[in-house]
């Protein structure tokens, strides 16, 4: 498999470091480079390769405007996060990963580096690493999530904020009294109840 760059952002493709000039990136799949292996995640029915959520991100992500974004990109994410800031919600959310029940409020996995951006939600995940970093939010009040943004934002651990339980995993479920929608790089890709469980067999992209 092959990434190349498009649409608003290509996590995968950032933190492979990979040519962005279109004949260099031919180039790089034509030589049968070696190339990288990357272990995606399953999700319900279908997959994701970098990150995913439950909560003010993904409702953000299902309050997007398509046709706002075509005409202004990012920015439509900005109408979008606004329109869940005055219109804030905060529901259960309990996590079943490995015999053990964490009640939270939102929750974030991370299988690669990145997140919406040249942030990092974990900083210790990396692509080709089998493995799955999660961090749940015991309160996901309006506060914690400016206060976990600040964080991304000034390269801050995630994983150390107060009110925050972090851990590894290679599968997981999540369920709530409601049908919260999951996004999952960038997009919304399951309702809960969803699990979450690493694919055994790596993808190799060039």
């Amino acid at each position: 498999m092959s990434v190349y760059p498009s649409g608003t952002v290509n996590l995968v493709h950032r933190e492979f470091s990979a040519h962005h000039a279109p004949h260099s990136h031919a180039g790089r799949v034509m030589r049968r480079d070696r190339g990288r292996s990357h272990y995606a995640v399953q999700v319900n029915d279908t997959l994701f390769f970098a990150c995913a959520s439950v909560g003010p991100d993904s409702r953000t992500v299902a309050a997007l405007s398509p046709r706002l974004k075509r005409h202004f990109g990012r920015l439509a994410y900005v109408v979008a996060i606004v329109r869940v800031l005055v219109d804030w919600r905060r529901d259960k959310i309990e996590i079943l990963c490995e015999g053990r029940a964490i009640t939270c409020e939102a929750f974030y996995v991370a299988k690669g580096r990145y997140f919406a951006g040249p942030w990092s939600i974990a900083q210790d995940a990396r692509l080709g690493v089998p493995l799955l970093h999660v961090l749940a939010l015991t309160k996901a009040r309006r506060r914690d999530f400016i206060r976990l943004v600040w964080a991304l934002l000034t390269g801050r651990r995630a994983d150390a904020l107060a009110g925050v339980t972090a851990f590894t995993c290679t599968a997981l479920t999540a369920r709530a009294a409601a049908n919260l929608p999951v996004q999952a790089d960038g997009d919304i890709a399951a309702d809960l109840p969803a699990g979450f469980e690493l694919r055994p067999d790596p993808i190799l992209f060039r």
